[in-house]
């Protein structure tokens, strides 16, 4: 599934949307701001700035390799009755 250049500012506010309700889910679930016993996870050490922007990086490749992966046109291939099937994987490529 390929969007087209209309989809993609509704994919992105349903993302942003979907990962700050996630996170408010969580601020309620664990009681807040103030209660870090909960919190299990690394810390930055750099600033809000930097970890935004490597978080951002780092998910960019994500996504990128993923989507790469599941809409790449040489990893299905079609049978006589037209449905899908994943061709198995290929140590080699054969010529």
């Amino acid at each position: 599934m390929h969007l087209c250049a209309a989809q993609v500012p509704s994919y992105a506010v349903a993302q942003v949307l979907g990962s700050t309700l996630a996170s408010l889910t969580l601020r309620v679930v664990f009681g807040g701001a103030t209660a870090r016993e909960h919190f299990f996870g690394t810390a930055p050490s750099g600033s809000d700035a930097q970890a935004v922007a490597l978080e951002f990086l780092i998910s960019f490749y994500l996504m990128f390799v993923v989507s790469g992966v599941a809409t790449d046109n040489r990893a299905v291939i079609t049978t006589d009755d037209t449905s899908p099937s994943i061709r198995p994987f290929q140590f080699a490529r054969q010529s």
